[in-house]
């Protein structure tokens, strides 16, 4: 009969999900600075040196710096600001 049925196991266990890994957790409680602070220290390297950066640039970024593909647009765009100023 429906409500018959039992919990599953896993509800009454205190443990992480399937989804939800200890490397997941951490990943999303990244701190806003320490997560910032890799975008900038990826845009002041690529800021000055324009000419070690390898096309295609998004893949490049996040090879080398181990970025998301945002966070590696993000370092682009700031090292544009960066080396031409914000309004270009």
């Amino acid at each position: 009969m429906v409500g018959d049925e039992s919990r599953p196991a896993s509800f009454d266990r205190n443990t992480l999900s399937q989804f939800e890994t200890l490397g997941k957790v951490e990943e999303f409680q990244c701190s806003v600075t320490s997560c910032v602070s890799a975008v900038q220290g990826a845009a002041v390297w690529l800021a000055a040196n324009p000419d070690k950066v390898v096309d295609p640039r998004i893949p490049f970024v996040r090879q080398k710096f181990k970025l998301s593909i945002t966070q590696a647009v993000e370092a682009l765009k700031q090292a544009h600001a960066l080396r031409y100023g914000e309004g270009r």
